[in-house]
């Protein structure tokens, strides 16, 4: 996938990927990243020479609302780290709450980053060409989804080694679109549906020269809405 790397990525986005994708789901529940596990060895085995470490800890520590959640408190210690974060509020109960990044920042911080990052973060993100992962599992070392792939039909495994290659930027745009308006929706279940120009809008802004996205940003919209979407205004759902 292309992507504009000077878009600005909002915290609280990275944030709530995190909940929502968590490292997997395992009996159909979300497992948390950070995890206990990682937590442990990464976020309480931080360097105590820097009094960052702690004020920030003990800071999400005396928050009730952000206690239990340790992604806020693991985005932290990326500022900390050096992530270019842009609108940190010390003075705040969560300092990153209204804090941004640019997608080219979080990139080059992943990149050179010794904490552990699970693979939706790149592709959520556009940032679909590089290897963030550490997990040592089966799936990481490439042997599980050699077999899925094998398993699927050779016109799937040629279209996926295309989008694979950056052949079909696009495409790889579109799928995330999907992913971010339309994966979890469901006819008649009670909320807004997205609006097209906000999702193609939301496309636009993720290309390379976005002031040129405007069809493409609008076609894609309009093919990720799946059919039983209503099209006009209607309670409880838009256009």
């Amino acid at each position: 996938m292309t992507t504009n790397l000077d878009y600005q990525l909002e915290m609280k986005e990275i944030q709530h990927w995190m909940l929502l994708y968590g490292l997997g789901e395992k009996n159909g529940k979300v497992i948390p990243y950070p995890s206990a596990e990682y937590v442990h060895s990464n976020l309480l085995s931080s360097p105590v020479s820097n009094p960052m470490y702690l004020n920030i800890s003990r800071k999400f520590e005396c928050n009730a609302a952000l206690k239990g959640d340790k992604s806020w408190e693991l985005l932290a210690h990326w500022y900390i780290e050096g992530l270019a974060v842009e609108g940190y509020e010390k003075n705040i109960p969560n300092p990153l709450e209204n804090a941004t990044v640019k997608a080219k920042d979080l990139k080059h911080f992943l990149e050179r980053s010794h904490y552990a990052s699970p693979d939706w973060l790149a592709s959520a993100s556009g940032l679909t060409n590089q290897a963030i992962s550490n997990d040592t599992s089966t799936a990481a070392t490439g042997k599980a989804d050699d077999d899925h792939m094998e398993a699927l039909p050779a016109d799937f495994r040629a279209l996926y080694n295309a989008m694979g290659a950056g052949e079909l930027p696009h495409l790889d745009l579109l799928i995330v679109a999907w992913r971010h308006f339309w994966k979890d929706r469901r006819p008649n279940d009670g909320k807004d549906y997205p609006i097209n120009p906000d999702v193609a809008e939301w496309v636009k802004i993720r290309m390379d020269n976005p002031e040129q996205g405007n069809s493409k940003a609008k076609a894609i919209a309009s093919i990720i809405r799946p059919i039983w979407a209503p099209t006009g205004r209607q309670p409880n759902r838009n256009q």
